[in-house]
C-alpha cells in the first residue's frame, strides 16, 4: 500500500509587467521588463478589484469612490485607471509611467501529489486553459523541480499538462528517489557517485525533460528561490531541486520569483489538500509579504484540510479561496474577477528607498462589495534574494512534506505510534494518537545544566481510499534537567495528541522533524478492519 493521498498538487496563477506582441498561432515567448515602480518613488500602484457579493466586477467606479493609506496615513491618490482586460485597452496612454493593461500572465504551478484522481483537477485545469483564458494572455508552468519560460502558445501548455497527468505519479517517485533519497548531505545513504544512483537520475531527467517538450528552456526553481538571476553553484542543485519537487512552499517562492518582474495582472492559484501550514498571522504574513511585494495575488483552491492561515495569505494578497468548489468553478471565479480592476497611483509616505516594508490599504465609498488588494511592499530599488534563513525553513518544511508523501518510513528517528479513534461528537471524530520519540536521536543543546530541543509535529490522517480528512501540527519545545533526560534517553519522549477528522480514519500517519539535527522520523499506523 502506497501512501499517494499525501502528495499534493498546487497550481499557481501570476501575472505583472509584460511587454506583448499580437499573439500567432505557435509560442510566442514573453520577454521580462523592470517594474514602474523600482525607477521610481513618486508613484506607487496598487491594483484593486472591486466584486458584489456573487464576484461579478463593479465597473462604474470613479476616482473619488477609493481612499488609500500607507502605513495608515492617508495618501494622494495621483493616478486612476479602469482596467478592462480586453487588446482594445493595449494603446491606453501611460502616465508617469503608469497606465492600464490589458492582458494577464498565468504560471501554473504543480507541487506533489493526486490531486487529479480525487477531483480530476488536472482535466479541469487543462480544460480552462484551451476554453476559458483570454488568447493574449500568457502562461508559464512550474512542475517537479523546474520552470517554462512564458507563452501566449495556450496548447503547448495544455499538452505538457496532458503529460504530466499520464506520468507525474511514477515520475516524482522515480525523481525522489534516485535523487535526494541517494544524497549524503540529506540522508546520508548511498554515495551520490555511484554508477547506479547517475544512470536512476540520468533516466528520470530524460523523461521529465519529454514531458516539457515544447516549453523549453526551463530553468532550476531553487535558482528561483534563491534570487532571479543570479547564479546558483551547482553542486547541491540535484539535492536541493529535487527536494524543492515535492514542497509547497518552495514552489509557491519560485512562482513569486518567475514573476516579479513581470507587469500586470498577477495571480499565484495554489490548489492543494494540505495548504501551506502557516497557522498564525504572522507566519501567514511572511509568506504574503514577498507575494504582495511582488504584486502577485496568491488564490487559494482546496477541496479540504487548509489552515487558517492559507485562507489568511490570499486574504493578504487580495486574492480569492474556496475549499468548496471544483476547480473549473474556482478558476472561473478567479478568471471572471479578474477581467476588470482598477489601478490606482498613489505618492508614497516616504519617497526614500528605506528597505522597510510598507502596509497598503484601500478604502471603496460603496457598500456590499468585496475589495481585494495587496497588503504592502517593500521600499527598494530591487527585490532581495531569499534570506539564508528563509531558504533553510523552506527546505525543513520540504522535508517534511516530502517524508509525508514517501511511502517508505523515514528512520532517522524512531517513532512508535498508535492510535484509538474516539466516540463521535456531532460531524467529527477524533483520534487520539500516542507518540513515543526517541530522544537519543535529537539534537540537543546544554544551557546551564538544561538540556534544550526543538522538533516540528506533522499527524494526517486517511480514509480507506486514502483521502487526507484530518490534520495537525505543532512545535514542540523540551527543557529538561538531568534526570529528565536520562529517563528520556531510556523510556523515549511520550506525547498524546487529539487528531480531527471528518469520516472514518484507516491510515494514520505522523512526521517529526528535529531542528537540531536535520533528522525526519515517520510512522504509520493501521487501523485493523472490523470483522
Amino acid at each position: 500500500m502506497s501512501f499517494r493521498w499525501f502528495a499534493l498538487v498546487a497550481i499557481g496563477l501570476v501575472g505583472g509587467v509584460v511587454v506583448f506582441a499580437q499573439a500567432p498561432p505557435t509560442q510566442t515567448p514573453v520577454p521580462q521588463q523592470t517594474p514602474v515602480f523600482r525607477a521610481s518613488t513618486s508613484v506607487v500602484p496598487v491594483t484593486v478589484t472591486v466584486t458584489d457579493q456573487k464576484g461579478n466586477p463593479i465597473t462604474d467606479l470613479r476616482q473619488a469612490d477609493f481612499t488609500v493609506f500607507e502605513n495608515k496615513v492617508k495618501r494622494e491618490i495621483v493616478n486612476f485607471f479602469p482596467q478592462a482586460f480586453v487588446p482594445e485597452s493595449e494603446g491606453a496612454e501611460r502616465v508617469d509611467g503608469l497606465g492600464p493593461h490589458s492582458r494577464r500572465t498565468f504560471v501554473f504551478v504543480l507541487a506533489s501529489g493526486l490531486y487529479q484522481n480525487v477531483f480530476n483537477a488536472l482535466d479541469r485545469t487543462i480544460s480552462f486553459i484551451r476554453n476559458d483564458l483570454a488568447p493574449e494572455d500568457a502562461i508559464g508552468l512550474i512542475a517537479y523541480d523546474r520552470s517554462t519560460p512564458f507563452t501566449t502558445d495556450h496548447e503547448s501548455v495544455a499538452r505538457v499538462l496532458e503529460r504530466y497527468k499520464a506520468n507525474y505519479d511514477r515520475l516524482y517517485n522515480d525523481l525522489w528517489k534516485a535523487t535526494v533519497v541517494t544524497t549524503p548531505a540529506l540522508f546520508g545513504t548511498r554515495k551520490p557517485d555511484d554508477p547506479r544512483v547517475l544512470k536512476a537520475q540520468a533516466k528520470v531527467r530524460a523523461e521529465v525533460d519529454a514531458i516539457f517538450d515544447g516549453l523549453n528552456p526551463t530553468r532550476p526553481i531553487i535558482q528561483l528561490v534563491r534570487g532571479m538571476n543570479r547564479v546558483v553553484p551547482t553542486t547541491d542543485n540535484a539535492a536541493l531541486n529535487a527536494v524543492a519537487s515535492g514542497s509547497n512552499g518552495i514552489k509557491l517562492h519560485a512562482g513569486i520569483e518567475l514573476l516579479r518582474h513581470v507587469e500586470g495582472e498577477k495571480h499565484l492559484v495554489f490548489m492543494s489538500t494540505m495548504g501551506l501550514a502557516p497557522d498564525d498571522e504572522e507566519a501567514a504574513r511572511r509568506v504574503a509579504r514577498p507575494a504582495a511585494d511582488a504584486r502577485v495575488i496568491v488564490d487559494m483552491i482546496g477541496a479540504y484540510g487548509f489552515s487558517w492561515g492559507s485562507r489568511r495569505v490570499a486574504e493578504l494578497t487580495g486574492g480569492h479561496y474556496s475549499t468548496l468548489d471544483y476547480v473549473d468553478k474556482s478558476l472561473n471565479r478567479i478568471d471572471r474577477k479578474s477581467r476588470f480592476s482598477y489601478l490606482l497611483g498613489y505618492t508614497p509616505l516616504n519617497p526614500q528607498l528605506d528597505g522597510r516594508f510598507r502596509e497598503v490599504d484601500v478604502k471603496v465609498d460603496r457598500g456590499d462589495v468585496v475589495v481585494r488588494f495587496a497588503m504592502g511592499y517593500y521600499a527598494r530599488p530591487e527585490p532581495e534574494p531569499p534570506d539564508p534563513v528563509v531558504l533553510k525553513e523552506l527546505l525543513q518544511r520540504a522535508r517534511i512534506e516530502n517524508a509525508l508523501s514517501d511511502a517508505a518510513f523515514a528512520t532517522d528517528i524512531p517513532l512508535g505510534v498508535t492510535a484509538i479513534l474516539l466516540p463521535r461528537i456531532g460531524v467529527q471524530s477524533e483520534v487520539r494518537v500516542e507518540l513515543k520519540i526517541d530522544a537519543a536521536r535529537l539534537g540537543w543543546s546544554d544551557s546551564a545544566g538544561v538540556k534544550k530541543g526543538t522538533v516540528e509535529l506533522r499527524a494526517f490522517g486517511a480514509d480507506a481510499k486514502e483521502l487526507i480528512i484530518g490534520d495537525f501540527s505543532e512545535r514542540l519545545d523540551f527543557e529538561a534537567n538531568d534526570a529528565t533526560y536520562a529517563q528520556w534517553l531510556q523510556n523515549g519522549i511520550r506525547r498524546s495528541i487529539r487528531l480531527p477528522v471528518m469520516g472514518v480514519p484507516k491510515y494514520v500517519k505522523v512526521v517529526v522533524y528535529d531542528y537540531g539535527t536535520d533528522r525526519v522520523g515517520s510512522y504509520t499506523f493501521t487501523f485493523k478492519d472490523k470483522e
